[in-house]
């Protein structure tokens, strides 16, 4: 499998696998499979205007949008763990009938909210966690 990587200059870089396309529209990015997709990663990211406590609004991003979307999830203790300088939490659940993965990601003064929306927990999930999981924030201010 060929893998490339996506540089989002100034913000982070990805390894997307071969076979699945990458849209980007300003601070928005779709990735999905070229054939057969099942679901959508996308990946939106900001500046925070100040810097905060991350791993406390990386919590309380994750909630609010749990909230806001009304999303089925066993929310009281989000997954958070701290990786290369930056902090994610992650959930997932259903929203409506689809099933849906949440990952809220920051560094100093950037923040990423993950999404990947299907119909179904499929095994396409595995590679969506491969591609989040390759995920490295440019640490340089």
């Amino acid at each position: 499998m060929n893998d490339y990587l996506l540089d989002v200059k100034g913000w982070f870089e990805m390894e997307i696998p071969e076979g699945w396309c990458v849209e980007q529209e300003e601070n928005i990015i779709n990735i999905f499979l070229t054939t057969n997709p099942q679901g959508v990663l996308q990946i939106s990211f900001h500046t925070i205007d100040e810097k905060v406590k991350m791993r406390e609004y990386v919590i309380v991003q994750l909630k609010k949008f749990i909230e806001n979307y009304n999303i089925i999830c066993g929310m009281e203790n989000p997954k958070v763990m701290e990786k290369y300088h930056y902090t994610y939490a992650n959930a997932s659940g259903f929203c409506e009938e689809d099933y849906i993965e949440i990952w809220t990601v920051g560094y100093d003064t950037k923040f990423l909210l993950i999404t990947y929306i299907s119909p179904d927990k499929t095994d396409e999930l595995i590679c969506i966690n491969n591609i989040v999981s390759s995920i490295r924030i440019n640490t340089d201010n």
